[in-house]
């Protein structure tokens, strides 16, 4: 009797608490308004940064509600956070394509792989992030969302340059200066006048030196940001790294 018992138990605990547990995991991360889970550990390294997603997509939000309420009118900026936290409710900064950045408030936040509204975005998520009350001018792509005051559009800065050599996948060809190249930020391409130091000629592939660079468009840039550089023409050149900012 005991033994009939026990392996009743046994199947109780198998085949109903199993897919009980297994529905629990599955729906903790919305129920804890977490927009992934497992927690990733590149996600907690540049959690407590200041926030920053580059916007790749943009699309117009309309209202389905009358004309006297423009707060459920807006721009939807998506793309993937590179660092920080953002939740709805939340002030976040427009920048770059124009010297001065625009404010804006995070109305709410679609996460795209649970493909629902979640409370918050964290490194590593893709996301699509309601700005209330933005115009189609306001939000582009080739600009990023970020915490006030972290981060700025600029011009002219100092970067240094490695022009990549033939094993590297450049051209064994030194780096002539001062001219015009083609730069990467998060993804975006700006071309840029490289200026070399007083007394410098050429750059050989394979060496390094630092340059001013002044860009054609303002562009969100901070100190250590890596890049890729390029010929005007698509030709790789080698990559570079920000070392100080100018304007």
């Amino acid at each position: 009797m005991r033994k009939s018992r026990s392996r009743r138990a046994w199947w109780v605990r198998t085949f109903f608490l199993g897919p009980v547990l297994l529905v629990i995991l599955l729906f903790l991360p919305s129920l804890m308004g977490r927009s992934r889970f497992p927690i990733l550990p590149s996600q907690l390294e540049n959690l407590d940064k200041p926030f920053l997603m580059p916007i790749q997509h943009t699309r117009i939000q309309a209202s389905m509600l009358p004309t006297f309420a423009p707060a459920a009118q807006g721009m939807i900026a998506a793309g993937q956070v590179e660092r920080g936290k953002v939740r709805v409710g939340q002030e976040v900064q427009v920048v770059g394509l124009r010297p001065e950045a625009l404010k804006q408030v995070v109305g709410r936040i679609g996460n795209g792989a649970l493909r629902q509204r979640v409370d918050e975005g964290w490194p590593g998520d893709t996301v699509g992030i309601f700005l209330k009350g933005a115009q189609k001018e306001d939000v582009k792509r080739d600009m990023v969302l970020a915490t006030p005051g972290s981060i700025a559009a600029h011009t002219r800065f100092t970067p240094e340059i490695h022009p990549s050599t033939e094993q590297e996948g450049g051209r064994d060809v030194p780096l002539l200066a001062p001219r015009t190249l083609q730069f990467t930020f998060r993804g975006f391409d700006v071309t840029g006048l490289v200026k070399p130091p007083p007394g410098t000629g050429t750059v050989t592939p394979g060496s390094s030196v630092v340059v001013e660079v002044e860009l054609t468009t303002p562009i969100a840039i901070d100190k250590g940001l890596q890049f890729p550089v390029r010929e005007v023409g698509g030709d790789n050149v080698g990559n570079g790294t920000v070392v100080d900012i100018l304007l």
